[in-house]
């Protein structure tokens, strides 16, 4: 009888400490201003998070930009018309329950609506005062949109080549030789309230987390 009493303690300590880390990560998800990167879409697995997260920390480095990535399914489903993925992209940056960003950083974003099969770019004033006209044409034309056109859905390749793209494009000062190009995404230079929409790690990540936490608290009851 003890030694049953001391294994339900054993237990519940460890679910305890489950329940704990569980709600550190969700914490630490919500807070923390270093993550970079939303995959409200789906489309991304973990590995590649981690390594865009690498990127942008090394394109940060070499051109003092900070990139952000976002996919959602459907931008219009936060309550923006179809012609407003330009305020949904400048909302998720600049409002301060997402990503918290100034007009005064440098900051730049690509954001995909994936049923939709739409994107946009935003560049704070900063760096589109380099990446404009021909050379914002250009990244999006030749190195973004090729990743994810005609059936082919590489959310991943078209990040890096967005992260990589602008930031060569800045440490150069916009010495990049592109030519005359129709390209007719939504970008551009041009704010509002965006909340719940979260950032840090996957969303998938935080519901696991959330999940673990309810799943180790029931089973303290129970041991209890």
């Amino acid at each position: 009888m003890k030694n049953k009493t001391a294994l339900k303690r054993i237990l519940a300590l460890f679910a305890a400490l489950a329940l704990i880390f569980s709600l550190t990560a969700v914490c630490f998800a919500a807070e923390s201003g270093e993550f970079h990167v939303i995959d409200a879409a789906g489309v991304l697995n973990d590995s590649q998070i981690d390594e865009l997260e690498k990127a942008i920390e090394k394109a940060r480095e070499e051109s003092g930009v900070d990139f952000y990535f976002v996919t959602v399914k459907d931008f219009t489903a936060y309550g923006y018309g179809e012609d407003d993925v330009s305020e949904f992209t400048m909302d998720i940056l600049f409002d301060k329950d997402v990503f918290g960003v100034k007009e005064s950083d440098s900051a730049s974003i690509l954001v995909f609506s994936t049923e939709a099969r739409d994107f946009c770019t935003y560049s704070t004033q900063p760096v589109y005062d380099i990446v404009k006209g021909e050379i914002e044409e250009y990244i999006e034309e030749y190195e973004i949109l090729p990743c994810v056109k005609n059936g082919k859905d590489d959310y991943f390749s078209a990040a890096l080549a967005f992260i990589e793209g602008y930031s060569d494009a800045v440490s150069n000062n916009g010495s990049v030789i592109s030519p005359q190009v129709d390209f007719n995404s939504s970008t551009g230079n041009s704010s509002s309230v965006f909340s719940g929409f979260g950032s840090g790690m996957s969303v998938f990540g935080i519901a696991a987390a959330v999940f673990t936490a309810i799943i180790s608290l029931l089973f303290i009851f129970y041991l209890l």
